[in-house]
């Protein structure tokens, strides 16, 4: 009851408050009436406004005609139609057609006198007097006639020009006033017109105010409204206190068992749904990988021949299998000099194999000149090119290793050599190739050359005729040349040393090399007519299938063998190698 009265009261208030809002801003009571009179003033004046441009552009175009006209002294092409001017003009007429009558009446006599004088001359001569009289009289009416033409045309000539100068005056002053009016009627209509708009405007925003009142007051009457019908549902609720349409159907039970969620079938869907994502997502995976993981995704993909398997070696590992240790005993971490370090690891059997590889690889004689390289950066070809030509040293050939890899050069570290002095020297200028040979004190058939300085422009200095010059030497004094380069994909310095070796050696990461990678590296090679001998594939695992599939798995139960020690030569020749490099290090 409080509510629906302070409802009243403040709907009465705000609808006294609109009512003088009207009346304070001249608005009509009645809806939409200001509205339809300011729109048809506003018509009624845009009217007017246009008229009043159309009547102004017509005076201003006419006005314009005219002093136009009257500066080129052609004034009759504006106001020919004045009353006054066509009546002066027709006087100029009538005095023109007088004088041209008494013009041909003086030429008549003129004609005769002529005619006289030819009928005199037929008898006479000109000394005559009679015929000199006629002579004389001709000359009389000529001189009277043109004294009577200039005469008459001054004198029309003068009232022309002041029938000109004056009707020109007249009609520009009469122009120029009816362009002016229509100048301040057009002037006086648009400032009615815009004051009208701005009244419009004014009226306009007046109205939205009032419509916000007026909204105001209609939510307040609608919640009157609300209310009023909830309190006559109460009065009636209240007067039927005692509800008569209640009945029970059914009683309620109690339960025996808890009611809930079954659980272990949802524990079980679960279990069942998460199988099947991994089982998918793990063949999804799969799919999607397209690294090299075994010799038969060489041969099926690449179409290449596996030349040897390298197996992965952890730090575990390669203590167990004896690698020599650092100055600080720590065990040496590197694979790159195992087939000189430890020759009874399995890496070392690896690398021995894919010596054989190399040297059944081509029919007639051994490959000489050996190009080892990798379709990315970090897949081991380094390393197998050092123990390859290790390995080949130690078979009694005389094998020279290249480092051409001038970007990023490694192998001075792994020999414990200076890289002052290298390849790029030899190819920038220096013409004696003895100086770049560097003997090594573990291995006396192994000679090497690192890279030197490292160049700005690597590509120019191996595409030049220093380095196939010095390839043919190399070829002339040792059985094999080894090659290290940087990685094919990335840089063009593998092509280019590939047209200049007997063939290629691919070196693959199991499980990182991409497939897509190594074959456009070999369809790449194989445009420029490079040999491909095969891929190393690097990294396998111990106990993968492949690896004891090839035997290399029974290699270091072989010579780890205590018995087999003694009865092997090759043993003593490993530990005099080591003892230099040790001699040599310290």
């Amino acid at each position: 009851n409080n509510s629906i009265e302070n409802l009243r009261t403040n709907i009465a208030s705000q609808e006294q408050e609109r009512i003088n809002y009207m009346r304070s801003k001249n608005i009509f009571l009645r809806d939409n009436k200001g509205n339809d009179l300011s729109s048809q003033r506003l018509q009624t004046l845009s009217a007017q406004l246009l008229a009043a441009i159309d009547e102004r552009r017509k005076a201003e175009t006419i006005y314009a005609s005219a002093r136009k006209a009257s500066s080129e002294d052609n004034i009759y092409a504006v106001v020919g139609d004045n009353p006054t001017i066509q009546q002066a003009r027709t006087q100029i007429r009538i005095q023109k057609a007088e004088l041209e009558n008494r013009i041909e009446g003086i030429n008549k006599q003129i004609r005769e006198a002529e005619t006289e004088k030819e009928t005199l001359l037929v008898k006479y001569t000109e000394e005559v007097p009679a015929v000199k009289q006629v002579i004389k009289k001709i000359e009389l009416l000529k001189e009277s006639r043109d004294e009577i033409r200039e005469e008459v045309t001054a004198k029309i000539k003068s009232e022309e020009e002041k029938l000109k100068q004056g009707s020109a005056r007249e009609v520009l002053a009469s122009l120029k006033a009816q362009f002016d009016g229509s100048q301040i009627r057009e002037a006086q209509i648009q400032n009615a017109y815009l004051q009208e708009i701005s009244a419009a405007n004014r009226q306009g925003q007046d109205e939205t105010r009032l419509i916000t009142l007026t909204r105001d007051i209609e939510t307040g009457r609608g919640l009157l409204d609300t209310l009023t019908q909830r309190q006559k549902e109460t009065e009636l609720t209240i007067a039927s206190s005692k509800p008569d349409n209640l009945s029970i159907s059914s009683k309620a039970q109690r339960p025996f068992a808890p009611i809930g969620p079954q659980r272990n079938r949802n524990i079980f869907i679960a279990f069942l749904i998460s199988l099947m994502a991994g089982i998918g997502l793990a063949f999804l995976l799969d799919y999607l990988d397209d690294s090299v993981r075994t010799s038969d995704d060489v041969g099926r993909h690449l179409g290449l021949p596996t030349l040897a398997l390298i197996p992965h070696q952890s730090s575990v590992e390669k203590r167990k299998h004896g690698l020599l240790p650092t100055k600080s005993g720590a065990v040496n971490s590197s694979t790159a000099m195992i087939s000189l370090e430890d020759n009874r690891s399995t890496m070392a059997e690896a690398y021995r194999h894919l010596r054989t590889s190399l040297l059944f690889s081509s029919a007639g004689k051994p490959p000489q000149t050996i190009l080892i390289t990798s379709s990315q950066p970090a897949e081991g070809k380094t390393t197998t090119a050092i123990n390859t030509a290790i390995t080949l040293a130690q078979a009694g050939a005389d094998v020279v290793i290249i480092d051409c890899d001038l970007r990023r050069p490694r192998l001075h570290s792994h020999f414990g050599l200076a890289n002052s002095n290298g390849l790029t020297n030899y190819l920038s200028g220096e013409k004696n190739p003895d100086n770049l040979i560097k003997s090594y004190a573990g291995l006396p058939k192994l000679k090497v050359i690192t890279s030197g300085p490292i160049p700005p422009n690597p590509t120019e200095l191996l595409s030049s005729n220093e380095m196939k010059n010095l390839l043919q030497y190399l070829k002339g004094n040792f059985k094999h040349v080894v090659i290290d380069s940087p990685p094919a994909i990335s840089f063009t310095d593998a092509a280019i040393l590939a047209t200049l070796v007997d063939g290629v050696v691919l070196v693959a990461m199991a499980g990182k090399s991409s497939i897509h990678l190594i074959r456009r590296f070999k369809q790449r090679l194989g445009n420029i007519g490079a040999r491909i001998y095969g891929v190393v594939l690097n990294g396998i695992k111990l106990n993968s299938m492949e690896y004891n599939y090839y035997g290399y798995g029974y290699t270091y139960n072989y010579y780890a063998n205590p018995e087999d020690d003694e009865s092997t030569p090759m043993m003593e020749e490993v530990v005099a190698a080591k003892d230099s490099i040790h001699q040599t290090k310290e």
